[in-house]
């Protein structure tokens, strides 16, 4: 996976690992829901995933997602 993401897009995926929804994700981040929903979409695209259950098993079965999603939990720390 070549797949490159931005601070804010490996903080969104760390919130949407944990099984958050747009807004409890938007609630958290002190942003829209059309701010997360932006970055869903940008996720999804990046991955080629049609769907948030297709994003969560590309991420949970990948070992690069795996290791993607443990990054994303660090990245999550310097925006509070």
């Amino acid at each position: 996976m070549e797949t490159h993401f931005t601070q804010r897009e490996m903080t969104i995926i760390s919130e949407f690992v944990k099984g958050r929804t747009n807004p409890e994700i938007a609630q958290s981040l002190f942003v829209s829901v059309a701010t997360v929903k932006f970055y869903m979409s940008e996720i999804m695209r990046k991955t080629n995933c049609e769907n948030r259950i297709q994003l969560l098993i590309y991420l949970l079965s990948n070992p690069d997602g795996i290791a993607l999603a443990q990054k994303a939990k660090e990245c999550k720390n310097s925006f509070k």
